[in-house]
């Protein structure tokens, strides 16, 4: 995490001291809101949503978009992890190995609103092409209990008369056919405005040319922080301070 505030890579951060005011008042560089907040939003996302998948050790967490991509370069197509954003508040997003050049993408940051419609194993089924958590464990082995159970299709119409439709994770020009997993057409009624797109792989962008490709619509944690905990937004609560940390 200590990354995050520096945005620099290969220095010794052991001795290094993290002030007052880096931590909470002055904004990450390039961003514009501070580490506090940063941090603060992660904490909330896990405790509203992703609890028992931090628990499992499901979640990588507090890793780089660079560190991700070269962790999984060295693995088989399908290979996935998740982490948390640090270029937005409060976002989870998955990178996967999308070929067997061993590129690797990203999706568009979850925000707890998204997880609050669909949750992440629900969206990661959705997704045939993520078929192993790093480094290798089956994906329905890491999240198979978390999966929302099938509505009962022999009896699609309700008591009202409705059909009740089924939200569905998608990113255009992906499905889990073809070699690499790519193929278009993949869901073809889903509406456009409901899909998430990191490198907007509906276009087939490069790496270069977006962070992130949005949809349509760890397993080793970086500690396991105790949720029991209870995080204040406002910066008033943390007055015993003496002015540095870590």
């Amino acid at each position: 995490m200590i990354q995050i505030l520096w945005r620099t890579q290969n220095v010794d951060f052991n001795h290094m001291v993290i002030s007052w005011s880096q931590f909470c008042k002055e904004p990450l560089p390039q961003r514009s809101f501070t580490f506090w907040e940063w941090f603060y939003s992660v904490m909330k996302l896990i405790r509203e949503h992703l609890k028992g998948l931090w628990m499992d050790g499901a979640i990588m967490g507090f890793i780089r978009k660079s560190d991700a991509e070269n962790m999984l370069t060295r693995y088989a197509t399908g290979t996935f992890l998740l982490r948390f954003s640090d270029s937005e508040l409060g976002g989870l997003t998955v990178a996967w190995t999308a070929s067997n050049d061993y590129e690797v993408f990203s999706l568009h940051p979850f925000s707890a609103k998204d997880l609050s419609i669909r949750n992440v194993a629900d969206r990661l089924l959705d997704l045939t092409y993520l078929t192993k958590l790093y480094p290798n464990i089956d994906k329905d082995l890491a999240f198979g209990k978390y999966y929302t159970q099938s509505p009962n299709i022999s009896t699609p119409v309700t008591n009202n008369g409705y059909v009740k439709p089924l939200l569905v994770t998608h990113v255009p020009g992906w499905s889990g056919s073809g070699a690499n997993g790519q193929g278009m057409n993949s869901y073809p009624n889903t509406p456009l405005d409901h899909m998430f797109y990191e490198n907007s792989l509906g276009n087939y962008s490069t790496k270069e040319t977006s962070e992130y490709s949005e949809p349509e619509n760890n397993m080793a944690a970086f500690g396991n922080y105790p949720l029991e905990m209870e995080f204040s937004s406002s910066l008033d609560d943390m007055s015993q301070a003496d002015g540095s940390f870590f």
